[in-house]
């Protein structure tokens, strides 16, 4: 696996309000504000940039992992910050396969390389839900083997991004491979 992005918001900052990062074995993106005040977004995203640069190197398998990552994410002193406009996408791996978890997206698009692209999850899930903090305790979607990136497409889905399933997905995404 190498890696989760996703797709930037529609408008004149389309990346504003967006952190990322990744481990020895588990790698995330996220995007939080309202997009448009880039400072107020970039300032917001700061906080949850440091809140998970704190994780050491996870170690054991994927599914603690992403749990380790959750609570940090999402326990009290975090939840203060507004994550109303709050999208997560988190892929962990071990020998045994790969969990994802996370919330604020419409659907997951799975690449194994650029041009071959095709919807990974979509519809009624769990995992798929508005933007914002998760009402309830989140779970992981567990598979013996992913695409090499997923890309959370943010609810709601508009429709420039309907059907999007091209070589140019990871490229829109800031990717560059």
């Amino acid at each position: 696996m190498k890696g989760v992005v996703l797709r930037p918001r529609r408008g004149v900052w389309p990346f504003s309000g967006y952190f990322s990062g990744s481990r020895k074995q588990i790698c995330w993106a996220g995007c939080v504000g309202n997009g448009v005040d880039p400072r107020a977004d970039w300032a917001l995203s700061q906080q949850f940039r440091r809140q998970l640069s704190g994780l050491s190197e996870l170690s054991g398998d994927k599914k603690a992992a992403v749990a380790t990552f959750l609570a940090v994410l999402t326990n009290d002193v975090m939840r203060e910050f507004d994550g109303a406009n709050l999208s997560v996408l988190v892929a962990a791996w071990d020998e045994a396969g790969v969990a994802v978890s996370g919330f604020g997206c419409s659907k997951i698009i799975g690449m194994s390389h650029p041009g071959a692209s095709e919807v990974w999850l979509e519809g009624n899930h769990p995992l798929l839900s508005r933007p914002g903090w998760p009402e309830s305790s989140l779970g992981a979607f567990v598979v013996p083997t992913a695409p090499e990136w997923l890309v959370g497409v943010v609810a709601p889905e508009d429709d420039a991004w309907r059907g999007v399933l091209s070589g140019d997905v990871l490229t829109a995404c800031g990717v560059v491979l």
